[in-house]
């Protein structure tokens, strides 16, 4: 499948919120997802 290079903004919890749905389906799809982020971002994922 796809390599995947994923970032989620570090800013705020919400766009780490919606890759917590994401990020599972597309590693369950067969993709290699590499995720880049920081800040409070990082303490959710």
């Amino acid at each position: 499948m796809a390599r995947v290079a994923y970032f989620v903004h570090g800013r705020g919890r919400g766009h780490a919120s919606r890759a917590r749905a994401v990020l599972p389906r597309l590693r369950a799809d067969g993709h290699d997802v590499q995720v880049l982020t920081g800040g409070q971002a990082l303490e959710l994922l």
